[in-house]
Order: C-alpha cells, then structure tokens, then sequence
C-alpha cells in the first residue's frame, strides 16, 4: 500500500476517532444538564411556580442551572463564558443574557436592578470576596429575594476564597440585622464538602 494511501487511511481513522470523541462529549455535556436542571430549585428552595422576576446568577458555570428557575430576564455573569464556548458548550444556545463579568465588577448594572439574586458554590471562586457581596448587594434591588450558597473550605487553585459563618455575617451585615441573617445560615454535608447557605427575603 502506498504511502498516500496509508495518509488517507489514516486521516479517516482519526476522524473516525475525532467524531467518536465529539459524540462522547456531547452526550456527557448533554448528561450534566439533565442532571443540574433541578439543583437551583432544590438547593435555593425556590418553587416551580415562582416567578423571579429579573434573575441574576453569580458565577453560572457552563451548565446555566438558572434556566431551571421562572424569570422574565436571565442574566448570567461568568469570567470564562467564552473559553466555555470554545469548550463545546452551547451557552449561545440559551435565552440567558451572558456577561463575561468578574462577580466583583458588574460593569454597567444599575444600581436597584434585579428582582432576584442567586449563586452557587461560587462565591468562593471569586478574588475579593467583600466586593463581591457589595456588587451584588448594588445590583439588587430594595425588596430583592437573594438565595446563596456558600462553600466552606481552605484555600485552592480555583477557590482560593477561605468563607467562614464569621466572614460571611460581616460581609452581609449591610443586607439588614445580622441577628435575622445569622439563623438561616444552615450546615450542610454534600459532596461539594462544607456548605452554608444564606437565604434573605428582604422586607
């Protein structure tokens, strides 16, 4: 056989594997959502029925839970939407309004916007962790239903952010009496490791 014929074979042996690989991924990719699409809800104890108005999601990942939750207006904010994109994921596919954002810089929000403000096992990826409460604190508005949940663990690669319930109270304190915060803090073991989540109806 000669060499052309041999390249050839080649080249189909590894678009054979290239698709074979593809098809793998998206049906992984396509698994995941099948399985997030119910975490928001369960995890922020937000009903099926409620309507959230405009929701904003700090720190949506690839996966985009949020679409999960009734709104009129999804607006998702990522760093790495793009690299997400180029990672195969069809992010551009969603009715969401993607802002490749840092949690702790809401470039061009207005003040008092949101009706509904909810993160993930994110807070902890941010850089400053202050700012990043105070933004969301800016962008949601006076009676806005905020649902957090929080990751408690020491400093990594990606998270380098150490929460804590002493760290989180201070940081929340401007959201209204700390003592009406501090009991909906809750404890709980998931796979993720420590967790606490802080849910606030605002009066």
């Amino acid at each position: 056989m000669s060499d052309k014929y041999d390249a050839e074979l080649a080249w189909w042996t590894a678009e054979v594997d290239r698709r074979a690989k593809e098809t793998a991924y998206r049906k992984t990719r396509d698994a995941m959502w099948a399985e997030q699409k119910d975490y928001y809800p369960g995890h922020l104890d937000i009903p099926d029925d409620h309507n959230c108005g405009r929701l904003l999601d700090v720190g949506a990942g690839p996966i985009l839970p949020a679409r999960r939750l009734k709104s009129d207006e999804l607006w998702c904010v990522d760093p790495l939407f793009a690299r997400y994109a180029e990672a195969g994921f069809p992010i551009g596919e969603s009715r969401a309004i993607l802002l490749p954002f840092h949690a702790e810089n809401l470039w061009g929000i207005p003040s008092g916007f949101f009706d509904t403000v909810v993160s993930v096992n994110a807070m902890d990826h941010v850089d400053h962790f202050e700012q990043a409460v105070a933004e969301i604190r800016r962008v949601a508005k006076p009676g806005a239903l905020i649902r957090l949940r929080l990751t408690y663990h020491a400093p990594t690669e990606t998270e380098p952010m150490q929460l804590s319930d002493q760290r989180a109270a201070a940081a929340f304190a401007s959201f209204g009496d700390v003592s009406q915060l501090l009991p909906r803090i809750v404890h709980d073991q998931t796979l993720w490791g420590n967790q606490r989540e802080v849910t606030r109806t605002d009066s």
